[in-house]
């Protein structure tokens, strides 16, 4: 709104014919009436927002902002990249975010850390969807470290049924060791031929 349109008394009905949702949304991407800062990722980039939104929706920000420890000045939040971050707000104010294959692995994280379930089961669903001879070795490595096992045992197949080609692939290498002794218990381990490893 102009300072002409304030003076005359104009009202700016922005709200008109929108849903929460859209309301909500223009008010993160408009900053107004934001009273927390962020400073996110190794480069601390600023990102304001609301905490009565957040507290709404989150076990972790209503102790972050409502527990006896409270944050009253800008909050430092260096494991998580901004982009990330950007799209997991998005979720807490309209319940939709885009998980793709470049945001899975980070919104996964931060819905974790922030106790947002239906954003951490939309994550497991695309990995779940997305499983291929190609990316199952980074696949299983996530899904060990959330102790997610059906995620965890529909991976080890791919991997077991590849074969030869999973193993020679770039990422198989990069397991944690109890990726590795799991893989490597499997006894549906063989190489395409069908002659066990």
């Amino acid at each position: 709104m102009t300072g002409a349109s304030r003076e005359s008394g104009y009202v700016d009905n922005w709200q008109t014919g929108r849903t929460v949702t859209q309301c909500n949304l223009r008010m993160l991407d408009t900053e107004d009436f934001s009273d927390v800062t962020f400073l996110v990722g190794s480069n601390k980039q600023e990102i304001r927002a609301h905490r009565y939104v957040l507290v709404s929706r989150s076990c972790v920000f209503h102790a972050m902002f409502c527990g006896p420890l409270a944050e009253k000045g800008e909050v430092t939040i260096p494991d998580i990249e901004a982009d990330i971050f950007r799209e997991f707000l998005r979720y807490v104010y309209t319940d939709k975010a885009t998980v793709s294959t470049d945001t899975v692995i980070g919104l996964m994280y931060t819905s974790r850390k922030y106790a947002l379930d239906a954003l951490y089961s939309l994550c497991v669903t695309l990995l779940e969807t997305s499983l291929t001879e190609d990316n199952v070795c980074q696949i299983l490595e996530q899904c060990h470290g959330y102790g997610e096992l059906d995620l965890e045992q529909k991976a080890l197949k791919i991997l077991t049924e590849g074969g030869k080609k999973v193993i020679q692939s770039s990422d198989s290498g990069s397991f944690a060791p109890d990726c590795a002794a799991k893989f490597v218990r499997s006894s549906n381990l063989r190489f395409k031929g069908g002659r066990h490893i």
